[in-house]
């Protein structure tokens, strides 16, 4: 279509030349003298002179070399222009039809005085108008174009869809391989999980759970995390207040697996109890995880029993396992407590504990996580919680952290 298009533009380029010579040759001949009689040009004493005839062989040799001279010129330009749509349309019809940004992010291509500027874009290059040289000019398109394009106009580049880059919606990859808000809920098999990532920071966590607690005591923030960027803030100053997270769309069943971390600044140093973990059973046994003198505490009330463990973590992060298996009318029922992988001291019983008192239970209606206590509290408390899961089914901790 370049070379067709040059090449029938060219006889209207030559229209003015072809003129002016038909013009010249009219004023020379008027302006010879003319014989009165014969109706022929005088020739002058120099053409005698050389030759009887001279004015006629001249005029004859003039026109027949301006015929020449115009033959010579079409073809001149025709070969030019051929040269020029060539090399400036299909060179950047090529880039048209590619669709690929040029090397740098404005390219010139010049040819016989032809220009084609092509800016770089995320889709494709886009052609630009080129300048008129002394031949005639043809600029591809660009995108979706095959070449053809002879007007200079822009053309868009390829869609996402055909191929083209989007630019945008591609979400960061994360450590573990999974989705933003579920990178230690990916593969746990559970009725809750959440790390928390998801949640507005500077406000109270919400989903299939209530907040249960004074205003602004639990929120979401980014000041300690176990995993990603976020966690739940809890903060409740001496005596202390109920500070919970409340589950209970979950239930019932009879199973109970969770986990948790757990980060606390401080621990009571009063003798009161106080629990981080509870839940109750239809039958209204509450079986609990919490501290009291500076220790683990598992209680069980009715009838208000509880075991004391191993010392209390504090100003680290922790993981706490626990199962509350409630075995079935006639069953014994099972107890666990686990901290980073470990049955903590006097964790772990079915039946009876190890003071030999038996734990009762039934299918179990709800699941409680925070900070509450059972009397005044001589320190200001604060805690974090992370990668909070719990179900039917065992939940391993988090990978440890880096």
């Amino acid at each position: 279509m370049a070379h067709e298009i040059g090449s029938r533009s060219r006889p209207l380029f030559l229209l003015p030349l072809v003129a002016a010579t038909g013009i010249f040759l009219g004023l020379e001949l008027s302006t010879e003298p003319v014989d009165q009689v014969s109706n022929r040009p005088v020739p002058t004493a120099r053409e005698q002179s050389r030759h009887p005839s001279m004015s006629r062989w001249r005029l004859l040799l003039s026109t027949q070399l301006c015929t020449l001279f115009v033959g010579c010129a079409g073809v001149s330009s025709s070969e030019g222009g051929r040269q020029s749509s060539a090399a400036s349309g299909e060179t950047s019809g090529i880039v048209g039809a590619s669709g690929a940004s040029a090397p740098s992010s404005a390219s010139t291509v010049a040819t016989s005085g032809a220009t084609s500027s092509v800016a770089e874009t995320s889709g494709g290059g886009v052609g630009t108008t080129g300048a008129s040289g002394s031949g005639s000019t043809a600029t591809g398109g660009a995108g979706n174009a095959t070449g053809s394009q002879n007007t200079g106009s822009s053309d868009s580049g390829p869609s996402a869809a055909e191929g083209g880059s989007s630019g945008a919606g591609v979400d960061a990859s994360r450590p573990d391989g999974s989705v933003p808000g579920a990178s230690t809920c990916a593969g746990v098999i559970s009725k809750f999980c959440d790390d928390f990532e998801h949640q507005a920071a500077g406000l109270p966590p919400i989903g299939d759970f209530s907040v249960g607690a004074t205003a602004g005591a639990i929120v979401v923030d980014t000041t300690k995390a176990y995993s990603g960027t976020q966690a739940v803030h809890l903060t409740t100053a001496k005596p202390g207040a109920t500070s919970m997270l409340q589950f209970g769309k979950q239930f019932p069943f009879n199973d109970l697996h969770g986990r948790a971390m757990f980060y606390l600044t401080r621990i009571p140093t009063a003798g009161i109890h106080w629990d981080i973990v509870y839940s109750y059973s239809q039958n209204n046994e509450q079986w609990e995880i919490g501290g009291m003198y500076g220790k683990f505490i598992f209680v069980v009330d009715p009838p208000d029993h509880g075991l004391t463990s191993i010392a209390f973590p504090t100003g680290k992060w922790f993981c706490l396992q626990w199962e509350f298996q409630y075995g079935g009318a006639g069953v014994d029922n099972t107890f666990v407590a686990r901290m980073d992988n470990t049955v903590l001291d006097k964790g772990q019983f079915t039946g009876v504990d190890p003071s030999g008192q038996k734990w009762n239970a039934g299918p179990w209606r709800s699941l409680n996580v925070g900070w509450t206590g059972y009397g005044s509290s001589d320190v200001d408390m604060e805690m974090w919680i992370d990668d909070l899961a719990f179900g039917d089914q065992p939940v391993a901790c988090p990978a440890p952290k880096n």
